[in-house]
């Protein structure tokens, strides 16, 4: 009976300890982990101190009766004046502490930076320098670096009395979650059918490099001249760059509102944005498209 109860507890060892149970592990940990994460940002993410509503640039409608309650109005007795005082949008409520998710979610990437220092420790090189050369060599691992390091950037901006620093916080830790959603890519590539087709991907990127370059090149040239011809000389700023790839880049995809802005233009200028835009469409809608077809097809 000892060695019946004995190679039952054996037979359980062996099932926990196999690759595709552990496998599974670590799929369902990581799909916890970017549910929780997904939870924090949308839903339980507050700033420990009182900051302006329109730091962040987040939209606050009254869309619905939560935030319709959030509105109260005091009726003056000696004026009959109607003061409306509006609290806080919920979003950016002040809280004394940070969530208990926030919490969990420190210790879980804090055991992941472990596992990543196991991993740097375990390569076969004679030096550090060797082992850390090797171990960023891979792509996941630097990957894996990044989103573990803008996770902390974020956990410690979101501690500082700053409405700046608190959205500069958000950024971070909206960015870490498009990494950590990226390196499922990695988990799900021991699947059969999902793993050839990730490699696809990769290589499919390494050929877009040269493509992204020329296509920033016609991006710019015309972008610079349609902002030039349409807005004038402006006042520099960090503002200009985003406005030149709005009025170029979203072109590709048909959002031709820019020609709202010249059309009934029948200046000189008019006619030379007009021009700019027939070239720019032939070039990239009809010419880099097709390079951009020929080249993923061979």
């Amino acid at each position: 009976a000892t060695n019946r109860v004995k190679k039952y507890f054996v037979n359980i060892f062996k099932f926990l300890s196999a690759p595709y149970v552990k496998y599974l592990y670590s799929l369902y940990c990581h799909v916890a982990f970017l549910l929780l994460f997904t939870y924090l940002l949308l839903c339980d993410f507050f700033p420990l101190y009182d900051i302006p509503f329109d730091t962040c640039g987040i939209l606050h409608g009254l869309e619905n009766v939560a935030d319709l309650n959030n509105v109260t109005k005091t009726e003056s007795n000696h004026n009959n004046e109607t003061n409306i005082k509006t609290a806080a949008p919920y979003g950016l409520q002040k809280h004394g502490q940070p969530s208990i998710e926030e919490y969990i979610l420190f210790v879980w990437v804090s055991t992941l930076l472990g596992e990543e220092f196991r991993q740097l420790l375990t390569q076969e090189s004679p030096s550090i320098y060797k082992k850390l050369t090797t171990y960023l060599s891979a792509f996941w691992n630097k990957l894996d670096v990044l989103a573990i390091l803008l996770f902390y950037v974020g956990f410690t901006l979101r501690f500082l009395p700053s409405g700046e620093c608190f959205c500069a916080a958000r950024i971070a830790l909206s960015v870490d979650l498009t990494l950590w959603f990226i390196r499922s890519l990695d988990i799900f590539a021991a699947i059969r059918r999902l793993g050839p087709k990730l490699v696809m991907i990769g290589e499919m990127v390494n050929d877009l490099k040269s493509f992204m370059l020329m296509l920033t090149v016609f991006i710019l040239g015309f972008g610079v001249c349609f902002h030039s011809l349409i807005y004038g000389t402006k006042v520099l700023s960090w503002h200009i760059p985003r406005d030149i790839i709005n009025l170029a880049y979203w072109q590709m995809f048909g959002e031709l509102n820019s020609l709202e802005l010249f059309e009934k233009n029948y200046h000189a200028n008019g006619y030379a944005l007009f021009v700019l835009l027939v070239v720019y469409m032939t070039i990239v809608s009809v010419l880099l498209v097709n390079l951009l077809i020929a080249m993923l097809r061979y």
